[in-house]
Parts: C-alpha cells; structure tokens; sequence
C-alpha cells in the first residue's frame, strides 16, 4: 500500500513538473496582420524564421528541430471541417497515422505520427466579409518529447483564434 502511495505521489509531481514547465516558458502573442489570425507561443522555445512575402503567417523552429506554423488563407473552395479533412488525408501519406481527430462545426483537429515525430494540426473555419478564412496552428515535434510539449501543444491550440 505504501509503494503505491509513493508511485502515485511520484507521478503527480512529475506532472506538476511538466505542467510548470509549460507555464514557466515566456509565452508571446502572434497576431497575423493579413488575416487576424492569433494564437501564443512560446518565445524562449520556438523563434519566428523569415516571415513569407504573402503575408499569410509564420513559421518558428526550435534547437530541438520541433516545428510551428500559425498562418491563415482563403476558403476559396468553401471547406467544411469535414470536407478539408477529406482533402489533407487524400493528398496522401502524410496522414496515414492519424491517432486523435476531432471537429466541430468550425473547427478540425488532426494529430498523430510521421517518422519520429508527432504532429498536431487545429484550423478554425471563419466567415468573411468577402471570403471566408481557414486559420492554422501546426506543431511537429520529436516523439521523445511528449511529455515537454504535451502541455505547450495544449496551450497553443486553446489560444488559436480567429482574430477578425
């Protein structure tokens, strides 16, 4: 009984540690000029690279190669949460692991395994004046480091929004 009490303990503080890990991390504001996308990131982890000429986003890198992208476009083809699933899984092997999705009316969520790493994929689908707007968050990281970007990862996605 007493060694379980322990392993239990041990666990938790190892999630408290994650956790603090994820909420030590200086944490900045990306705002899309273009398309009013916005979501945070972490600064002292991800740094933004050359920003593309279009205007539709940014991507970062960090020393341990993870990945993000935070970007919009326009919905010139109408997708639906579901029908733009349908197009990414079709294009093809880039999705053929896909170990968690959800959607909503607005929203997808991909994420699963390519190689060595993990991905986690989160558009919002949003309506415009003239044309409507898919708005992206995309994380790629090494599998080996779950546990650091679990937290990061979540805090990213819940943070994602469509800013006009």
């Amino acid at each position: 009984m007493r060694s379980s009490c322990v392993r239990v303990l041990a666990g938790l503080l190892f999630l408290i540690t994650i956790a603090q890990a994820a909420t030590a991390a200086t944490w900045k504001v990306y705002a899309n000029a273009r398309y009013g996308t916005v979501a945070e990131y972490p600064s002292d982890r991800f740094r933004p690279g050359r920003p593309p000429d279009n205007g539709d986003g940014q991507s970062f890198t960090a020393l341990d190669g993870s990945m993000l992208a935070i970007f919009a476009g326009n919905n010139i083809d109408n997708y639906a949460p579901a029908t733009y699933e349908r197009f990414l899984r079709g294009g093809g092997s880039d999705y053929q692991n896909v170990t968690y999705r959800a959607a909503g009316e607005k929203w997808l969520v991909l994420s699963g395994f390519r190689g060595d790493s993990i991905y986690y994929e989160k558009y919002i689908f949003s309506e415009g004046k003239d044309v409507d707007t898919i708005h992206g968050l995309v994380v790629t990281y090494p599998r080996s480091s779950k546990d650091v970007y679990g937290p990061i990862v979540s805090r990213m996605a819940q943070s994602l929004r469509a800013g006009r």
